[in-house]
């Protein structure tokens, strides 16, 4: 079951949710290279287990981290986007090639997810 399946979570699980994520961005971001998911949301933070107060959550759909595929691919999904994504002119580096996505991307969409 997603994230965006479930109707309504606690403070609590909220907060458990939350440090679970950073936990796995923080872990994500330190490999070498990064891994950088570019499509969080709440569809693709999947419930593992939800009891007694006590939720465990993990990041499904890897199909667009940076990976797999060329980094400077526009991808993601619209409304979670980091605004930066949409400006040509901020996607661009001084020589008018295609910035890399940064992990700060993920973070966005992360901070996009939890305001819902």
């Amino acid at each position: 079951m997603s994230l965006a399946a479930l109707l309504r979570t606690t403070v609590h699980e909220g907060t458990q949710i939350l440090c679970q994520c950073l936990s796995a961005l923080t872990y994500l971001h330190g490999l070498e290279p990064p891994i950088i998911h570019r499509d969080i949301k709440p569809a693709n933070i999947l419930v593992q287990y939800r009891y007694a107060g006590f939720i465990d959550v993990k990041f499904g759909d890897f199909g667009l981290s940076r990976d797999t595929h060329d980094p400077t691919t526009f991808c993601g999904t619209s409304i979670y986007m980091a605004p930066e994504l949409y400006n040509e002119k901020d996607r661009r580096n001084a020589n008018h090639e295609a910035r890399s996505y940064t992990p700060a991307v993920d973070i966005w969409s992360l901070r996009v997810t939890v305001c819902e």
